[in-house]
């Protein structure tokens, strides 16, 4: 048995943080998912684990403290790489071959808008559609938002710092609208459909993007260091 947990409960002061009474065992290679919402005891039931916390009930586990990693909510990974590419890492699988994965989208009825696609040419498939929508609430330097003026795509984005800011000129390529106003984003959509000159839209996405090529940001560098 590499973890048995019986009867286990933690309390901060008087407040009860973690109550798990449904014994829980995993044998090595099982992979569980933790989920729950914000102050549910997930970060809690980690720290009883490594033993950073005193409990009550019964923790038996076969590892040593130094053998377990924990793969926190909030990681300093770098722009430009995708969701897919971490959850491949910690999963260690190929999420467009794994069985598992697709039964669990089916199960959960998401395959409308959850798909395994494997690895794309996205210069050849942001083609295939006729403008870009980010809902993103935080976005840097976003390199999809470059990537889709790149490919001559209008973009309806929540009017971010930096990222839709940076791709998008207002009524020109595109449009940004209130942060966090989902019918404000389903208003620009429409307005982007019905009222926009596509053609003139595409135009000024190109445009924006030139700025971007390597020879322009190879000059930009010889400004600032020569």
């Amino acid at each position: 048995m590499l973890l048995s947990i019986q009867n286990l409960e933690v309390r901060y002061g008087s407040n009860k943080a973690l109550s798990i009474t449904a014994p829980i065992e995993l044998e090595e290679g099982d992979r569980v998912g933790v989920i729950g919402a914000n102050g549910a005891g997930k970060t809690t039931l980690v720290k009883s684990i490594l033993g950073l916390v005193p409990y009550e009930g019964t923790i038996r586990t076969e590892l040593l403290p130094e053998q377990m990693a924990v793969h926190m909510q909030f990681n300093e990974y770098t722009d430009n790489m995708c969701v897919k590419y971490v959850m491949e890492a910690i999963l260690d699988t190929d999420i467009s071959k794994n069985k598992k994965l697709q039964e669990l989208i089916d199960r959960l009825g998401c395959g409308d808008y959850v798909r395994l696609c494997g690895f794309q040419k996205l210069d050849e498939k942001y083609q295939e559609y006729d403008a870009y929508l980010s809902a993103s609430y935080v976005e840097t330097l976003g390199v999809t938002l470059l990537e889709a003026v790149g490919s001559g795509l209008p973009i309806v984005s929540y009017d971010m710092r930096y990222g839709a800011q940076a791709f998008i000129d207002e009524g020109e390529n595109g449009y940004k609208v209130p942060w966090e106003n989902v019918d404000e984003l389903a208003k620009g959509i429409v307005r982007l459909f019905t009222e926009a000159d596509m053609e003139a839209f595409r135009k000024r996405s190109y445009e924006k993007a030139e700025a971007y090529l390597t020879k322009e940001v190879e000059e930009r560098w010889k400004n600032l260091l020569c």
